[in-house]
Formats: structure tokens, sequence, C-alpha cells
């Protein structure tokens, strides 16, 4: 596979997670998730894989309602990418709605043929 076929890969995998977000596709998630996924969100917080599924699937405290993304670069590095590109999400979060633009940097590793995303981080873009 040459660089370029592995960046629209990862371009293509960032469009799927965007729509598995709206569409509850657990499944999805998990697969590209690594078990010791962690985010670092808008807040500062650091969270889990378990954490933020449990609230997206679990509780329902996290609704995503519409996830956008553009922007997206990738820069590979042998088995290891970085991704970043900015999001606009809409649903809501314990009841009150919300409505976000941020950057995002997901950190993917090549395990076993296909690519999982081990770290992302997310900041919020002012207004």
């Amino acid at each position: 596979m040459t660089q370029q076929d592995a960046a629209r890969e990862l371009v293509e995998i960032e469009a799927r997670l965007a729509r598995a977000w709206v569409e509850r596709d657990r499944d999805f998630l998990e697969e590209i998730l690594s078990d010791d996924w962690a985010v670092v969100d808008a807040a500062g917080g650091v969270r889990s894989r378990k954490q933020v599924l449990a609230e997206a699937f679990d509780t329902s405290e996290l609704q995503v309602d519409s996830a956008r993304i553009e922007d997206v670069a990738v820069r590979l590095f042998g088995d290891t990418a970085v991704v970043r590109g900015r999001s606009e999400v809409a649903g809501s979060y314990n009841g009150e709605s919300m409505a976000v633009s941020l950057r995002f940097t997901d950190v993917f590793v090549q395990r076993s043929g296909r690519w999982l995303c081990i770290a992302s981080h997310a900041s919020p873009i002012s207004p």
C-alpha cells in the first residue's frame, strides 16, 4: 500500500467514525478504537474508551445528532499516522443541547493489517 493509499484510507476511517457516532454504530467504534484508546476532551479531561462508549450507549448521556469533518490532513510515519482535522458536532450531553466546532488530532497504528485509533485530542474553536 502506498502512502497515498494509506492516507486515503485514514480519511475514510475518519468519515466513518463521524457517521458511527451519529448512527450509533457501536460495533464500528469498538473495531476502530483500540482497547487502550483515550481522548483528551475539549475541557482538558482524559476519558477512556470505556467511559466514552458507556456515555454514548449505556447511559445515553451523549447523543450525537450530526457530525461533519473537514480540513483533514494525514501524516504517516511507517505503521503510525497522525490525523488532524476540524469537526462540527451537534447533539446533547447530559440533556443539554450542544453545538461545537473542534480541532481534533487522532493517532493511529497499524496492527494486523488494519488501522486502530490509539489516542485522540479535541480542542474547541472559539467563535
